[in-house]
């Protein structure tokens, strides 16, 4: 079994790999003359179970026609299935993909325990914007479905990880399964 200290290292280096290609990607962007903008937040007109209804789309690109480019990492880390304890909560990490992790839960309605967690790693509101930064540390999309989530960490670091499973076991989930 993974001492705590190696499954948040584990984390990270999911978490730094996918951003690694990610600046790879807005670099490329960049220098084939893309003009346009990476991590730009939206508001969608029909936000499904998009949290809020707002994500952030990878790239943008500007001039005549209005072009959204999502990232597809062509690498994911992989590791066995892991077990253990956040707070009191029994946690499964079956695989963790950065941009596209499912958190299966049983609360019966999550959405009102994410809205403080939502509002810090999202940042609908721009607070911790910095201008000067090569990336927002911003989640990209959160959609919440009846006992399930689906998280796009985007560039946010580790840390907006476990502060979600944090607020799950706060809010009384007993049990997480991560996948994805």
């Amino acid at each position: 079994m993974l001492e705590p200290v190696e499954v948040e290292n584990l984390i990270i280096e999911i978490r730094d790999h996918y951003v690694a290609q990610f600046r790879d990607f807005a670099a490329r962007m960049r220098a084939e003359g893309e003009d346009g903008s990476t991590e730009v937040k939206f508001e969608v007109p029909d936000p499904g179970s998009a949290f809020r209804g707002l994500i952030v789309v990878d790239h943008i690109t500007s001039g005549e026609d209005i072009v959204a480019s999502d990232f597809d990492p062509e690498q994911m880390l992989s590791f066995n299935r892991i077990e253990g304890l956040v707070n009191d909560m029994a946690l499964e990490l079956e695989g963790l993909r950065w941009d596209g992790a499912v958190l299966r839960h049983d609360l019966p309605d999550a959405a009102p325990a994410l809205e403080d967690w939502f509002e810090r790693w999202f940042d609908p509101d721009e607070l911790r914007l910095d201008p000067e930064a090569e990336l927002s540390e911003n989640i990209h999309a959160l959609y919440v479905e009846p006992g399930e989530l689906q998280v796009d960490f985007g560039t946010a670091p580790a840390e907006a990880f476990w502060e979600l499973l944090g607020t799950l076991s706060a809010a009384g989930a007993a049990r997480v399964v991560v996948s994805g």
